[in-house]
């Protein structure tokens, strides 16, 4: 096996994303003479059975959430601040904002007391607009003689999900990112065939029966088909050499992680598939909220950063497409909405309310998170929050994958 290992940093996109940070700090927080059990407050107790103690929160500022190290709060707004109700156990506070993210994680100068109350005073002494999200770089990557590009992205934070999709998409919650680099495009025929050339690799669906594929025009549900698989396009048919840039279809993510596998023996680079928050970060461009779409927020702007079924259905056109050929999204990064699925690599599950840093899903599960529509999906599966699943041996003509790898 040829293993040349070359990387080679060749170009720097140029964007930046406003973003907005705050200068918060804790003014002053002490124990209140009074205590719940000796007052009119309704006593409410934590997940535990245990009676919470009460933090009321003192300040002019409105949009703010807080996380309790994982554990289930309740928060009321008052006119003055907020009440929060805590687990007597609690030592830290992170505290965020709607629009800012996280902007402090706190730790109590004094233990909590079961049923005791405290105040703290909080202030934002100034909201500054500046451009915090490092300008992500592109670097090449080569191995085997096949040549792909890959994006760093700088650590940041955003609002993942959405209330306005289907269930599995809520709660909105604030997600924190270290470093990593996502690949540019999704993986191409020519870049699956070179991991096969190079470990004589046999996919599960040619050890299998096939993949699936959806009769055209007639067709009314996927047949699984005997004798396709990753060298065939997405009717079945065996791929002429001028799709060797169209995404890799009809291999399972058991097929895609050892592609990684092997990417990583050649390079030296600890390569793997994507978190779906990794996923959905770089979808969106690493803004805090919005982008609907990879690109824009704007549906009628979608055909020019995406193929699906408005511009690529019909009779003579049910394929996938050249990786690239659309305008790529903020970053950089091509493809994310539309042409195809792409494999991530967390188990599906529902998501948790908490603030969490670097979440890789559910620890188990059955199935397998897909992410980013394609080519014959109508809009609403092209969102950046739109989650499906499949069983991690699926193959379908309409799904792929690309590569990521942590740090830069």
């Amino acid at each position: 096996m040829n293993k040349l290992k070359h990387i080679v940093m060749v170009a720097i996109v140029i964007f930046s994303v406003v973003d907005l940070r705050a200068d918060l700090s804790v003014k002053s927080f002490k124990k209140a003479t009074e205590v719940l059990s000796t007052t009119p407050h309704d006593i409410r107790k934590d997940a535990h059975g245990n009676v919470s103690a009460l933090v009321k929160v003192i300040t002019d500022q409105t949009g703010y959430r807080w996380d309790a190290e994982g554990e289930l709060i309740t928060f009321v707004h008052k006119e003055n601040g907020y009440w929060l109700y805590l687990p007597a156990t609690l030592k830290r506070l992170t505290i965020l904002h709607e629009r800012l993210g996280v902007v402090a994680n706190y730790a109590f100068p004094l233990a909590l007391q079961s049923g005791g109350i405290y105040e703290m005073v909080i202030s934002t002494e100034k909201i500054t607009t500046y451009a915090p999200i490092v300008k992500p770089q592109i670097f090449k990557v080569s191995a085997n003689n096949v040549s792909f590009e890959m994006v760093a992205i700088k650590s940041g934070h955003f609002k993942m999900g959405s209330d306005d999709g289907i269930s599995d998409e809520s709660p909105v919650h604030s997600v924190l990112l270290s470093d990593y680099s996502i690949g540019r495009t999704e993986v191409t025929v020519s870049q699956f065939k070179a991991f096969v050339d190079a470990t004589g690799y046999k996919t599960e669906a040619e050890q299998g029966n096939g993949s699936n594929i959806w009769p055209w025009p007639e067709g009314n549900q996927w047949v699984q088909t005997p004798g396709v698989n990753w060298m065939c396009n997405a009717v079945g048919k065996l791929r002429p050499a001028s799709e060797s840039n169209h995404p890799v279809v009809h291999v399972s993510w058991n097929d895609a992680r050892a592609y990684c596998k092997w990417l990583s023996s050649v390079t030296g680079k600890s390569f793997r598939l994507p978190t779906e928050a990794e996923w959905e970060y770089a979808a969106r461009s690493g803004t805090s909220i919005g982008n609907k779409f990879s690109g824009t927020d704007k549906e009628n702007e979608l055909s020019k950063y995406s193929w699906f079924r408005s511009n690529s259905e019909g009779p003579n056109n049910n394929n996938t497409k050249q990786v690239g050929g659309k305008a790529p999204n903020g970053f950089g990064i091509y493809d994310m909405t539309g042409n195809v699925w792409e494999w991530c690599s967390d188990h599906y599950g529902r998501y948790l309310e908490t603030v969490q840093k670097n979440p890789t899903g559910p620890d188990s599960g059955t199935r397998r998170v897909r992410r980013g529509g394609c080519w014959n999906n109508d809009a609403p599966n092209l969102r950046t929050a739109n989650r499906d699943f499949e069983d991690p041996d699926a193959r379908y003509s309409i799904l792929g994958f690309r590569v990521a790898c942590t740090g830069n």
